[in-house]
C-alpha cells in the first residue's frame, strides 16, 4: 500500500470510477454469507483464514490487532478484484458495524490500487462518527461541536490508514506524524483563545500523569464508554493473559527519549543513530522505523491504550474502552489533545534544539512581497482583510444499515464565506521565479505577550502552493478553496452509484475537513495574523514540474517522496530569534504579514455586532452548543 493522496494524474484507471466496490461497503440486502461463499470458492478460502477472524474490539493502537490486520489484508489483496469484494462484503453483512472490517476494506482495495475511489467513512460506519450531542455543564463542551465535526474524526482515521506503524515507513512519515497531529494541536489551541479557555495543556508521564484527569468525557457513540471527570490512573492494566504496570513503563521510555534528545543521538540496536524529525517521529509513533523499541518502547499507542482503559484497567467488568481506543472517536475526547500536547513536548525539544534559522537561510535574492490581503467572495458587509464564519446545519446521508434506506443525520457545523489571498510580489530579477509561496494564520490572542520563539507553535498552516513570477511587480491570487491543506471536494456514494466521477475526482479521504479552513473567531471580530513567505521552488521542490495536490501538507502523495524539501511547518519547525513576526518581516524581504478580522456571524451577510452588544454575549454561547 501506498502513502496518501488526494488527487490524480491521467493515468489514473476509469475503473477507479466504478460502482462495482460498493458492495464491500454497501453489502446487498438480498445476500447472505452462504450465497457468496458457494459462488466464489476463493473469497471463501480467504475468509476461513485466522487472520480474517473479525476483532470486536479491533483498536489501531493495538500492535496485536494492526498485525492481524496487516496479515488479512495481505491475503485479502492478492485476490481479483471480483474475489476481494465478494469477501469483503461476507464480512460486512455479518458485521456491519465492525471497525475491524472497515479498516481491512479500505487497506486491501488501496493495496490493490491506491487510485481507487472509495466512498466517504462516514456514509458507510457512521455508528462512529455520529452521536446525540455532548451535554452537560464541563466547560470543555464549549468546544464540542469542534471536537465532534466528522470531518475531523474522518481526516484522522484516514491518515492512520495510509500510514500504519506495522508496516516499514513511508517518506518521512515520522515527521509527517508529528507535524500532523502539531497542527490538530495549533487548530485547537485557535479555537480555545476564541473562546477565553487559554491553549490546551498537556498529560502525559511526568505532566500531571500521576493527578486525577480532571475532563471527564461523554460521546454517546455505541461501544465507547464514557470517564468522569477527575479520575485517576490505576497503576496496573491487563492487556493479554497479564497484568503490566504500564504507568511506570511509559515514564521510563518518555525519559529516554528526552535524554536521546539531549544528546542528539538515539540508541539504535547496531549504533547510534543521530535524531532527526523523521527518526524521532518513528521512534515515538512507535512504527516499524522506531530506532529501539526495546529501550523506547511504545509510548504513543500505549498512551491510547491507557487512557481509553481508565475505567476498567484489569478488565474484571467487561467494561468498553473509551474514545481514546479508535482514531477515529479519539479527537472527540478533550484529552486526546492533551495526551498530544505531551507527545509534541518531546518534539518541540528537539525543535527547540536546532540551529535557528538566520537571515540568509530565510530570504531569496530579488525577490521581496510588498503585502497580502484576503478578501471574501460576494460579501457586501465584510472588506479587505474581514473574514466572515458562520454556523450551518449540515445534512449527512448515511448508509447504517438497508443500502437502499439511507439514514439523513443533521448536524451543525462551522463553515466560512470563501475567501482569496492577493499577494503583491516583486521580481527583481532578470528571469522569471518559481516561487512557492507557504502562508500561516496565528491568533493575536496568542501572540501576545510573548516573544516569536514562545508562540511559533501557534501559527496553523493555511495553504502552500507554487507560482512563476516574471520580472517586475505581479498580484498573485490564490483561491482559500484550492488549498493544500483541506480534503478536495467530497466524493459521496451517490456520486459513486451514479457515475459523477471524473478522474480529477479521486480522493483518500486524508485532509483537514474543509469548513473548518478558517478557525471560528468571535462575534465582535477575532484578530488574526497573516503570514507569508516565498522561496524558490526550485530549490525546495523535490519534483519542481509537478504541481502540489490537494491536501498533501497534511497527507504526502502517492507512491512518491513528501514534495517539499523543506523540513514540515518552516519556517517555524524550530527556534527563531526574532522577537515578532514584525521584526521577521523587517529583516527577511520575501515574508509579509497582514492583520485580519475573524467575524463569527449567525448567518454569511449578517453585519457585525458591536463587541459591547448584550447580544454578542448571547451568542457565543447559543452557537457552541
Amino acid at each position: 500500500m501506498k502513502p496518501c493522496s488526494c488527487r490524480s494524474s491521467s493515468s489514473f484507471p476509469r475503473y477507479a470510477a466504478h460502482s462495482e466496490l460498493l458492495p464491500a461497503f454497501l453489502p446487498r440486502r438480498h445476500t447472505t454469507r452462504d450465497q457468496i461463499l458457494s459462488d466464489n470458492a476463493r473469497a471463501n478460502n480467504c475468509l476461513c483464514s485466522p487472520s480474517c477472524e473479525v476483532i470486536d474490539d479491533f483498536s489501531t493502537f493495538s500492535e496485536a490487532h494492526m498485525i492481524q490486520a496487516g496479515c488479512a489484508v495481505a491475503q485479502l489483496a492478492r485476490l481479483p478484484r471480483s474475489s476481494l469484494v465478494d469477501a469483503l462484503e461476507t464480512m460486512k453483512a455479518g458485521h456491519p458495524h465492525s471497525e475491524y472490517v472497515e479498516y481491512i476494506s479500505r487497506r486491501a482495495l488501496h493495496a490493490q490500487d491506491p487510485t481507487l475511489i472509495l466512498p466517504p467513512i462516514h456514509q458507510t460506519l457512521p455508528s462512529l462518527f455520529f452521536g446525540p450531542p455532548e451535554g452537560g455543564r464541563d466547560p470543555e463542551h464549549r468546544l464540542s461541536w469542534w471536537r465532534e465535526d466528522p470531518g475531523i474524526a474522518t481526516h484522522h482515521f484516514n491518515w492512520h490508514i495510509y500510514y500504519p506503524y506495522t508496516e516499514p515507513p513511508r517518506d518521512r512519515q515520522g515527521e509527517l506524524f508529528a507535524y500532523m497531529h502539531q497542527q490538530m494541536l495549533a487548530r485547537y489551541d485557535f479555537e480555545r483563545l476564541a473562546l477565553d479557555m487559554g491553549r490546551v495543556t498537556a498529560y502525559g508521564p511526568g505532566y500531571g500523569w500521576n493527578s486525577p484527569l480532571k475532563e471527564g468525557c461523554n460521546i454517546r457513540i455505541p461501544g465507547k464508554s464514557f470517564r468522569p471527570a477527575n479520575m485517576p490512573l490505576a497503576h496496573l492494566y491487563r492487556f493479554g493473559w497479564c497484568s503490566v504496570t504500564l504507568v511506570d513503563v511509559l515514564s521510563r521510555h518518555k525519559d529516554m527519549l528526552f535524554y536521546s534528545v539531549a544528546r542528539g543521538i538515539l540508541e539504535g540496536p547496531e549504533g547510534n543513530i543521530p535524531v532527526s524529525m523523521d527518526h524521532l517521529g518513528n521512534t515515538v509513533e512507535a512504527n516499524m522505523g522506531s530506532a529501539n523499541k526495546k529501550i523506547y518502547g511504545n509510548l504513543h499507542n500505549q498512551g491510547h491504550n491507557i487512557i481509553a482503559s481508565m475505567n476498567d484497567p484489569e478488565g474484571e467488568y467487561g467494561i468498553e474502552k473509551g474514545p481514546m481506543i479508535s482514531t477515529a472517536t479519539a479527537p472527540k475526547d478533550p484529552v486526546f489533545y492533551r495526551w498530544h500536547k505531551f507527545i509534541d513536548a518531546i518534539f518541540e525539544t528537539f525543535r527547540y534544539n536546532q540551529v535557528p534559522y538566520e537571515v540568509e537561510d530565510l530570504e531569496m535574492a530579488g525577490i521581496s512581497l510588498e503585502s497580502v490581503s484576503l478578501n471574501c467572495h460576494g460579501n457586501k458587509v465584510g472588506g479587505d482583510n474581514a473574514l466572515i464564519t458562520f454556523m450551518k446545519e449540515q445534512h449527512y446521508v448515511t448508509y447504517p444499515g438497508n443500502p437502499e434506506q439511507p439514514v439523513t443525520v443533521t448536524k451543525e457545523i462551522l463553515d466560512h464565506v470563501p475567501f482569496r489571498y492577493t499577494i503583491k510580489v516583486r521580481n527583481t530579477g532578470a528571469e522569471p521565479a518559481l516561487l512557492v509561496f507557504r502562508i500561516f494564520l496565528a491568533s493575536c490572542v496568542g501572540l501576545e505577550g510573548g516573544s516569536l520563539e514562545e508562540v511559533r507553535n501557534t501559527f496553523v498552516e493555511m495553504d502552500k502552493f507554487v507560482d512563476l513570477v516574471p520580472p517586475g511587480i505581479l498580484e498573485v491570487s490564490r483561491e482559500s478553496t484550492d488549498s493544500s491543506v483541506i480534503l478536495p471536494e467530497e466524493i459521496t456514494v451517490d456520486d459513486i452509484k451514479s457515475g459523477r466521477v471524473s478522474e480529477e475526482g479521486v480522493r483518500c479521504g486524508c485532509g483537514w475537513p474543509r469548513n473548518l479552513l478558517l478557525p471560528r473567531g468571535t462575534p465582535g471580530g477575532m484578530k488574526a495574523k497573516v503570514f507569508v513567505i516565498a522561496t524558490d521552488w526550485m530549490v525546495d521542490g523535490v519534483n519542481p514540474d509537478e504541481a502540489l495536490p490537494g491536501s498533501v501538507s497534511y497527507c504526502g502523495k502517492t507512491n512518491a517522496p513528501y514534495p517539499d524539501k523543506r523540513d514540515m511547518g518552516f519556517p517555524f519547525d524550530r527556534a527563531i530569534e526574532f522577537g515578532s513576526v514584525e521584526e521577521m518581516e523587517r529583516k527577511v524581504r520575501n515574508c509579509v504579514t497582514a492583520t485580519v478580522t475573524i467575524s463569527q456571524r449567525k448567518h454569511p451577510q449578517q453585519r457585525p455586532s458591536s463587541p459591547k452588544d448584550p447580544q454578542e454575549v448571547e451568542n457565543s454561547f447559543v452557537l457552541v452548543k
